[in-house]
């Protein structure tokens, strides 16, 4: 493990208890779609545990890797911006719940961007005996 990578999960530890906003993704899809200026406003700058279900897991033309959360609908998501170094890039799929701290919320050109993303916790869906 790098050391740039551990130094952001000690920042981001540290800052798990003092996020300043909770937030769902389909809200702060929501809170953009609603008035982007007063989302951006609001999200600039902040540090969020933001929930949600994994809609896609892909590197953009960087290779930076980004995890699209649900969004308000399916076709205004949120995309975190994770660290090539996170542990459960590997583990998470489709649909999977997730948790992630995140600093910092923009709108992109459909979704809602976040930044410096670390993801904190995930689980599996449920599976029913009609799934099986």
């Amino acid at each position: 493990m790098n050391k740039m990578y551990l130094s952001l999960i000690i920042l981001f530890s540290s800052q798990l208890a003092f996020a300043d906003i909770n937030i769902s993704a389909p809200q702060i899809s929501q809170d953009f779609n609603n008035n982007s200026i007063a989302a951006q406003k609001r999200y600039k700058g902040q540090t969020m545990k933001i929930t949600g279900n994994v809609s896609n897991i892909w590197v953009d033309y960087d290779d930076q890797p980004i995890v699209d959360l649900y969004g308000k609908n399916l076709f205004e998501g949120v995309e975190l911006m994770v660290s090539k170094d996170d542990g459960y890039l590997l583990n998470i799929s489709k649909d999977d719940y997730i948790e992630a701290v995140c600093h910092s919320a923009n709108r992109g050109i459909i979704s809602v961007k976040l930044q410096d993303c670390i993801i904190i916790h995930y689980s599996k869906p449920e599976v029913t005996h009609m799934q099986k």
